[in-house]
C-alpha cells in the first residue's frame, strides 16, 4: 500500500520544470499501477511532452513514462499511442527489457529504464487490438534490420496466442515472411501450424 502522501506528491511532480523530474515521476506513478488511477489525466497530459528525460538523452521523452503510466493503470488513452509508436519511427521504448539500471560505490545512481516494447503492449492489450499494428511493425523489424525487435514481437504474438494466428498465418505469405518463421520458437501450436 502506498502511503497517502506519496501519490499526490508524484502527481505534483508531472509538472515539474524539469523533463527529468516530470519523467521519473510518471515511471514511478507506472510502478505503483491501479493506485494511480485518480491521476490519469495528468498522466495522459504527458502523451505529448517530447521533452528529453535528461538520464537518456533524445532516446527516450517524458511521454514515453506518460504512456507506459497510462497503460499500467488500466486507461484506454494508452492503446492508441502505443499504436501510433509502433507505426511511426520510434517506439519510445527500448527493444529489450532492462527495467532499471545502477551503479554503486561513491558514484551511485540510478537510471530508471522503460519495459521493452514488447512488454508494454503484451500488458496493456490482452485482447489484442494492437495487432494489427504489431504485425506491421514486425514485418519491417524482420528485414534483418532489428533482429531483436522481431524477436520480442514474437513474443507478444506468442502471448496473445489463438487471438494472433490468424493474422500471423496470413503475414507469412508475403515475400518478408520466410523471414518471419526463425522468430517463432515462443509461438507453439500457432507457429506449426502457420510453418506448414
Amino acid at each position: 500500500m502506498v502511503p497517502g502522501t506519496v501519490l499526490p506528491f508524484l502527481a505534483a511532480q508531472l509538472r515539474a520544470p524539469e523533463p527529468g523530474v516530470r519523467f521519473r515521476a510518471a515511471y514511478l506513478m507506472a510502478g505503483i499501477g491501479q493506485d494511480a488511477r485518480p491521476f490519469a489525466d495528468a498522466l495522459a497530459g504527458l502523451t505529448a511532452d517530447t521533452a528529453a528525460a535528461t538520464s537518456h538523452g533524445a532516446r527516450t521523452t517524458v511521454s514515453d513514462a506518460g504512456v507506459w503510466a497510462l497503460t499500467r493503470i488500466g486507461d484506454p488513452r494508452g492503446i492508441p499511442e502505443l499504436a501510433s509508436r509502433l507505426k511511426g519511427d520510434r517506439t519510445g521504448f527500448p527493444a529489450v527489457n532492462t527495467s532499471f539500471q545502477w551503479r554503486v560505490g561513491r558514484n551511485a545512481a540510478f537510471t530508471a529504464s522503460l519495459p521493452s516494447i514488447g512488454a508494454v503492449v503484451t500488458d496493456a492489450d490482452p485482447g489484442a487490438r494492437l495487432l494489427d499494428p504489431v504485425i506491421e511493425r514486425l514485418r519491417a523489424a524482420a528485414d534483418g534490420t532489428e533482429p531483436v525487435l522481431a524477436a520480442i514481437l514474437c513474443q507478444t504474438l506468442g502471448a496473445w496466442g489463438p487471438q494472433a494466428a490468424p493474422a500471423l498465418i496470413g503475414m507469412i505469405r508475403l515475400p518478408e515472411g520466410n523471414r518471419v518463421l526463425r522468430y517463432l520458437a515462443d509461438f507453439g501450436a500457432e507457429a506449426a501450424e502457420a510453418e506448414e
